[in-house]
């Protein structure tokens, strides 16, 4: 009776037992009192995502003496470049450098900006983070001492793997997200991870749209073959705001297509699901990690560890508005929005019931079962052969017993299946009969059990290559032991043979020496030294090439410093190429000249663990040393050759077109800097730089002149102009093509000063049509320039004058003043004409007294006479000889196009006859050949 009260008592104490909420985990190791914690948010404190943190961080800490103090970025609405400030200020003015135990930050702008302000605001307080993406292992080396935390790995490829399981006929798959940093990152993740997708699934990036835009296309999509996957619209092309509970009932509710995701805030807005990251999983994560520092098992170096994977999340109503069967998910989904049944809602309340019932049954059949008498269940005398035999059954290893005289005693199942045969066929058989053990590499059979039955007092292992080859003519690789079987006083009675299968792992091991094997043969096989080095600067590897050149001893260098191996010093080599790029991650090269004489072209490459972390450096090293004095002649040669270019007048250039028709500087010599007016600062490879010192008008015609004689494949020969700051500088250019093999043209050419040559041209231009006293266009000049207008009168039906003014009483001052006064009154008279014609009239003087003015542009006789006007008047002031004032006037005759004749000749004789008509009415004034020819004495208009 007692022992019956006893069982029901434990039944009852187990059963409320099961019913008590487990404890949470961790907390039974308490962190020290009265600590206080900044958790420090990136985003504002209203976001779902940094509500789900700061939850799971605050609802940890309730079992500890933590101060949680909590404080917002809010860089999600503005940039983090204009709040940082702002929160330094605030962090700084608000808290102590003391004030604080440890810090948490939720997310990477929060993570940047206490990474870098940490030591100004907090000194050496302990840094925790989580939430981070897109974090990689070699950001750890920007990270300042004691800092550890949890990233954020999204589920791409889990989600579209869940997108295809609950969409059978899914053809493409829609990746929608935003213009944030944080989206754009999530695109290349995305790509990374779907990179070995199955060719048959499209991906399509829609990545930076409007909202208008993007809403019109998911109303176009097909709900069975169309996918879409929400990687983060936080920030449209029109730099809108949306929230995550904005985004997700706006895609939802506009897509024909399911929407899925990979944060658990989107959920209840339309959005399906996936495989999900969620906010309390990554804050119970950073929370654990925090109370690991508070106990202070942080270590100075950055560490970091993966957060939490995502869960697979639906809700229950999308799945029945696309009409998906909850029976196509995967079974460790979540699913949320379900209707629950009465059981499901009243679950536990159900099981007390249930549990209370079976209770009082219990109690009922102890009352029935204690007027019995209890009778033995088990004989005590098989309970230990059944345990036993439960023992041997439920191992992994097989076991075969032995007598001494190599008789098989039993098996249990594993040596049934290894050996092939049941207990019934070879149980009192001798063992050869059924298998033997035989050296894997010579196949020769193994003497360990004869060994083992002439007396064993210990356990023997088998050989490391052992083989079991049964009667089957099947061969096992296997592991074991042999060890004595012994009764109860100590009496040998045989051997027990344990067996385990290692068929796997030994060909994996085979694998592996293999591998090593050819590695260390491909690295003796090179010339160059291939030398291998862990983070601390211990030599792990060396192939012969490497040993022969160092003379390294090759049983003994394995773990020696390099410094100390190779350079015998005490301490690295100063910049040691190795540190730096175990520092920064990045490639590097580097020369080592050695004392005898040689030299050494070293390429130092980064080496990284499975993990991504550094560990350690390859340096490649060759012997360059023929090579390297041979460059330094060929360099010498050509700074020689250089000095006698740059000493040339002129610059000499070699230049290359590119098939497409990019244009690529070889070669120009320093004569171009003065010759182009370039500083030394300027780069004169840069063909850019050239074609911007020549004067605008040239430009376009030498690129067109160059690219011409380069698909001709001919000799390239043109004058242009340089702009300086002091004038116009022209140059000649002459260039001698050379095609070359893959269709460009390489040009070899000079450029020379000719600006000389060509100031002088100009001068004897100007002295062949210009008047010498005055300047003025001569007669030749004059005629040209008709010619070029009657021409433009003609195409755009307009009139234009011939005037032709003879000076009135000229010979008469001419011969009492003298001809050096008469020269200064002409030129005075060319002055005064320029000064009341327009600048593109032309003023010529013809000879003697007489010149002749063009005027284009007319379209009636009257816009003329306000210019005559203006020419008559110009001489009634006197003109000033030397002191001497003296007054003429002058005779003006006009002949009109095409009124009075459409050739040169007509016009200018014509403009004569009416000057003459204005001689004989007395001069001082204007007369127009129309009214000479009428015999009509034209009325003076002055």
């Amino acid at each position: 009776m007692r022992r019956l009260s006893h069982i029901v008592c434990c039944s009852l104490i187990s059963l409320v037992a099961c019913l008590m909420p487990f404890p949470v985990r961790g907390a039974d190791v308490p962190a020290p009192a009265s600590q206080r914690v900044l958790l420090l948010n990136s985003y504002h404190q209203n976001m779902s995502w940094t509500q789900s943190i700061t939850q799971s961080i605050e609802e940890r800490f309730k079992a500890f003496p933590i101060e949680l103090y909590i404080e917002s970025l809010d860089s999600k609405r503005q940039p983090l470049e204009l709040v940082w400030p702002t929160m330094h200020s605030y962090l700084g003015a608000k808290y102590g450098p003391d004030f604080f135990d440890a810090i948490i930050v939720s997310d990477n702008n929060a993570l940047q900006f206490m990474n870098c302000e940490r030591q100004r605001l907090f000194p050496d307080v302990p840094l925790v983070f989580c939430g981070v993406n897109h974090f990689h292992p070699r950001l750890m080396s920007l990270l300042e001492s004691r800092v550890a935390g949890v990233t954020e790995e999204i589920s791409v490829r889990k989600t579209v793997e869940l997108m295809q399981r609950l969409q059978p006929r899914l053809k493409r798959v829609v990746m929608v997200s935003g213009t944030t940093e944080t989206a754009a990152l999530n695109q290349i993740e995305a790509s990374m991870q779907l990179e070995s997708r199955d060719n048959s699934l499209q991906v399509e990036y829609w990545h930076g749209l409007g909202k208008d835009e993007l809403l019109a296309r998911l109303m176009t999509l097909s709900p069975e073959q169309d996918g879409v996957l929400l990687l983060a619209f936080t920030r449209d092309a029109d730099g809108h705001y949306y929230s995550f509970k904005t985004q997700g009932l706006m895609l939802a509710k506009a897509s024909t297509a399911p929407v899925y995701s990979l944060w658990e805030f989107y959920q209840g807005t339309g959005v399906l699901g996936g495989a999900l990251i969620r906010g309390q999983d990554q804050g119970l994560a950073a929370a654990n990690l925090c109370l690991k520092v508070l106990r202070g098992e942080l270590t100075s170096v950055p560490q970091a560890e993966k957060g939490p994977p995502g869960v697979y999340m639906v809700d229950a109503k999308v799945l029945a508005r696309f009409g998906i069967p909850e029976r196509w998910l995967p079974p460790e989904t979540v699913v949320l929005n379900r209707q629950h049944s009465f059981y499901r809602l009243h679950q536990t309340e159900f099981l007390l019931a249930l549990s209370t019932v079976g209770l009082l049954l219990l109690l009922s059949l102890g009352l029935q079962t204690s007027r019995r008498r209890l009778t033995r269940i088990i004989d005590e005398m098989g309970v230990g052969e059944a345990r036993l035999r439960t023992v041997l059954n439920s191992i992994g290893d097989g076991v075969l017993a032995m007598d001494r005289k190599g008789l098989l005693l039993g098996l249990n199942p594993v040596a049934e299946k290894l050996i092939g045969v049941s207990p019934l066929e070879c149980v009192g058989q001798r063992a050869e009969l059924f298998f033997s053990l035989v050296d894997t590499r010579s196949q020769q059979p193994l003497n360990i059990l004869a060994r083992a039955t002439a007396g064993l007092e210990e356990p023997l292992p088998l050989p490391e290559h052992t083989t079991l080859l049964t009667s089957a003519k099947k061969a096992y690789q296997v592991s074991g032991t042999v060890a004595p079987l012994r009764d109860d006083h100590g009496h040998e009675l045989g051997l027990v043979l344990a067996l385990r299968d290692i068929s796997d792992d030994y060909a994996l091991r085979q694998q592996l020496r293999d591998s090593q094997k050819r590695f260390i043969d491909i690295t003796n096989s090179l010339n160059d030294i291939l030398i291998l080095l862990d983070p601390q600067l211990r030599v792990q590897l060396m192939n012969k090439a490497g040993m022969r050149a160092y003379q390294v001893d090759p049983d003994n260098y394995v773990g020696k410093l390099c410094h100390e191996l190779f350079w015998d010093c005490p301490i690295p080599c100063d910049q040691c190429p190795s540190l730096q790029v175990m520092k920064d991650g990045r490639i590097s090269k580097a020369m080592r000249f050695r004392d005898d004489g040689t030299v050494l072209a070293r390429t130092i490459y980064p080496v990284y663990a499975e993990d991504g972390r550094l560990s350690g450096t390859a340096v490649i090293a060759s012997d360059v040393t023929e090579r390297y004095h041979a460059e330094q002649a060929l360099k010498q040669s050509q700074e020689q050759l250089l000095d006698v270019a740059n000493s040339m007048p002129g610059a000499i250039f070699q230049l290359r077109v590119l098939a497409e028709g990019t244009m690529q500087m070889n070669y120009v010599g320093e004569g171009i800097r003065p010759l182009a007016g370039l500083s030394d600062s300027e780069d004169i490879m840069n063909p850019v730089v050239l074609l911007k010192a020549l004067a605008r008008d040239d430009r376009r015609r030498i690129l067109r002149s160059t690219m011409r004689a380069a698909r001709r494949k001919r000799l390239w020969e043109d004058e242009f102009r340089f702009a300086l700051p002091d004038g116009i500088r022209w140059v000649h250019g002459k260039a001698y093509p050379r095609p070359e093999a893959d269709g460009s043209i390489v040009y070899n050419g000079v450029l020379t000063d000719i600006t000389k040559r060509k100031q002088m041209e100009e001068k004897l231009q100007h002295q062949v049509y210009h008047d010498h006293l005055t300047g003025l266009a001569n007669g030749v000049l004059y005629r040209d320039r008709l010619t070029q207008a009657l021409h433009r009168a003609s195409r755009h039906n307009e009139q234009l004058a011939v005037i032709m003014l003879d000076l009135d009483r000229f010979k008469e001052i001419n011969d009492t003043l003298g001809h050096a006064a008469g020269d200064v009154l002409l030129q005075q008279v060319s002055r005064r004409l320029e000064g009341v014609l327009r600048r593109d009239d032309t003023v010529a003087r013809l000879g003697g007294d007489e010149f002749m003015v063009l005027v284009e542009g007319l379209h009636q006789r009257e816009s003329l006479e306000g210019v005559l006007e203006k020419m008559v008047q110009s001489f009634v002031p006197p003109f000033d000889l030397d002191g001497t004032e003296v007054t003429i006037g002058s005779s003006i005759g006009i002949s009109l196009y095409p009124m009075d004749g459409v050739t040169v000749d007509d016009l200018i004789k014509h403009a004569d006859i009416a000057m003459y008509q204005c001689k004989r009415q007395g001069g001082q004034r204007y007369c127009f050949y129309a009214d000479a020819t009428d015999s009509q004495p034209p009325e003076n208009p002055a």
